[in-house]
């Protein structure tokens, strides 16, 4: 539906906000009052699909029986089209913040770390009321929060973000197990995969996985490493900002999640505490009753992990952590790189180059502790990755200081930093 359209009769659509999994989400104003809302309505695509309808109108009746300040409420529903009237929410998504700087990493962590702990606490009781009412939301993911940023009072001395729980799509009730598979492949816990009954626990695994994505600046503990992913221009979009994956990857990030240990956060950004990293290893366990057992208990480990007085330094993991790869460049800000390094186009590398020349995963530099050296791993890139000239092709090289890499129209130095 385009703009300067109107729909229900009464409202002038402004433009178009996204694409969720089930419906269209428009910019819609009140001819009368003014006031400004977003409508979700039915994707024209899934109308002609029985089960799509009977799924959106199980959306509708969710959301439209939840009132908690920290979710996005649901004003009216309505037919031809099928849709509801929700609160329009002007800051965008936590997506957004985690995309703002085009070309960089963006952390709420960088800023403050009362920032993080606002969106948390927000999330967290909106999920804590969401279980009393006996469901999980089963799609926690950055894109489905949304915040707003609120006016500073005189002795707060700057703005504050309050953040909204959103789109109910797929919500099922606690202890179901039956069509849970759906969602975003990032986020999606072991027992989701394997359609078993849902619990608390399995929206404390997302939402760590949610946390740590914000505290790392965009890494996610699971992700394809050898399989490259299909642009996302070549497969269509599922959401504003999600892809859907291939087979091969789907299978690829089902697996990880399934049997792989997730590397803590501190790995990939240094000053992450290790209480912090323990919480959320804790809450990313691969059965759910190793998990905290509700969203309040993480919520409030996560505080006193926050609140300790250990040094903000990263673990070990078996790495020297005196042994630093510095990375330089004239066009691109320095990197340093304590144990490992995805460089690449796509949002999930820990080292972003927008450039054309640069595959969506590119090339792995990761600390092989038996060799004491860092080596470097082409991803299968389209241009490939060469290493003082020669070509890398399936094979690990070890990186010595001085050696110079080539990735795409980029070269790089490699410095061996000692703190």
């Amino acid at each position: 539906m385009m703009r300067g359209t109107s729909l229900w009769d009464t409202y002038d659509v402004l433009n178009r906000l996204g694409w969720g999994g089930m419906g269209e989400i428009l910019h819609v104003r009140h001819r009368h009052s003014g006031n400004e809302f977003a409508a979700k309505i039915m994707r024209p695509d899934h109308m002609p699909y029985a089960s799509l309808l009977e799924q959106f109108a199980h959306e509708i009746d969710v959301h439209r029986s939840l009132q908690h300040p920290n979710i996005v409420a649901c004003h009216h529903v309505f037919q031809n089209p099928t849709g509801m009237l929700l609160q329009y929410i002007p800051g965008g998504s936590l997506r957004h913040i985690l995309s703002e700087i085009p070309g960089q990493k963006q952390s709420v962590w960088d800023m403050h770390s009362d920032d993080i702990m606002h969106m948390v606490r927000d999330i967290a009781s909106a999920l804590s009321y969401l279980h009393t009412r006996g469901y999980c939301h089963c799609d926690l993911k950055p894109d489905n929060i949304l915040f707003e940023t609120l006016l500073p009072s005189p002795s707060a001395g700057r703005p504050q973000r309050k953040y909204y729980l959103s789109d109910f799509g797929i919500c099922q009730r606690i202890g179901e197990a039956h069509n849970t598979k759906r969602g975003a492949p990032k986020y999606t816990p072991p027992e989701q995969i394997a359609q078993d009954a849902l619990t608390a626990q399995t929206d404390v695994y997302s939402f760590a996985i949610t946390i740590y994505e914000v505290m790392t600046g965009g890494n996610v503990p699971f992700y394809p490493v050898k399989t490259p992913i299909v642009p996302r221009e070549e497969i269509g979009p599922l959401s504003d900002t999600e892809s859907v994956p291939d087979r091969t990857v789907l299978d690829e990030i089902e697996e990880q999640h399934i049997i792989k240990r997730p590397p803590p956060p501190s790995q990939f950004r240094l000053g992450i505490k290790p209480t912090v990293d323990a919480v959320l290893l804790r809450a990313l366990k691969k059965d759910p009753r190793d998990r905290y057992e509700t969203i309040d208990a993480f919520y409030q480990a996560l505080v006193e992990a926050l609140k300790t007085d250990l040094p903000a330094q990263p673990q070990d993991h078996g790495i020297e952590r005196a042994q630093l790869v510095c990375i330089t460049h004239r066009d691109f800000p320095t990197a340093r790189v304590l144990s490992m390094a995805l460089i690449g186009r796509s949002r999930e590398c820990s080292i972003i180059i927008p450039h054309s020349s640069i595959s969506w995963r590119h090339v792995l530099l990761e600390w092989d502790q038996a060799a004491a050296r860092f080596a470097i791993w082409d991803q299968g890139s389209k241009l490939g990755t060469r290493m003082n000239g020669r070509l890398l092709r399936d094979e690990r090289r070890y990186v010595c200081e001085g050696d110079l890499i080539t990735v795409g129209d980029y070269s790089f130095r490699f410095e061996d930093v000692r703190d």
